[in-house]
């Protein structure tokens, strides 16, 4: 008696087959991309801008620098005085505070001269030099009375080793109400080593 043996057939599902074709795409693409030199990653990157400084030494301001000539309008009595407080020096920023002694209503015309003197010892040579100035003052009672670079600054070329003075003169029409925290600030530029670099001098009402 003959039998028949019977071969069971073996069947592959089309949804294995489409598996092993994801795993063999997704192996490729990461041997492929470890063979790949360049890295490119999308994204945004933020950063703090630095404003680069005037390599300077700031040959230390004394508090006699300052100076008044005072004209009264309207009264008899001149009992107003800006008086000199304090420096404080901050990165690339010297701030001298002068206090507010006005006692009366009266409109007083002052005008108030300051300097500075910056040393180059930087082992470079200064040119070119700029002067942005920036007011604050909501009373709208300030005045720098001159905005000229090169009649501000004592040189236009600064050496190593040389110095450069800052000369400024502010009129304040100046009663008691002139605001606290009123300023105006001068922005030195000079071209050092390629680039422009900035020293601040800011005149701050400090009281």
């Amino acid at each position: 008696m003959k039998y028949k043996v019977k071969r069971k057939k073996k069947t592959i599902k089309v949804s294995y087959i489409f598996l092993i074709l994801i795993v063999i795409l997704v192996l490729m693409s990461t041997s492929y991309s470890l063979w790949q030199t360049d890295l490119y990653i999308n994204g945004t990157v933020t950063g703090e801008y630095t404003e680069p400084e005037l390599p300077v030494d700031i040959v230390r301001p004394s508090a006699d620098r300052l100076t008044t000539n005072t004209s009264l309008n309207g009264g008899l009595f001149n009992v107003s005085v800006f008086e000199f407080e304090s420096d404080t020096m901050e990165g690339n920023t010297i701030t001298t505070q002068i206090q507010n002694g006005t006692k009366t209503w009266l409109t007083q015309t002052i005008d108030i001269t300051f300097s500075i003197t910056l040393q180059n010892n930087s082992g470079y040579t200064f040119t070119d030099p700029t002067i942005e100035i920036e007011e604050y003052d909501p009373n709208g009672r300030i005045n720098p009375r001159n905005t000229d670079a090169n009649s501000l600054l004592s040189a236009t070329v600064v050496e190593n080793g040389e110095s450069v003075t800052l000369s400024v003169e502010i009129r304040f029409e100046a009663r008691r109400d002139i605001a606290v925290g009123s300023y105006v600030n001068y922005k030195i530029g000079f071209l050092c080593n390629g680039a422009r670099r900035y020293y601040n001098y800011k005149i701050l009402i400090s009281g």
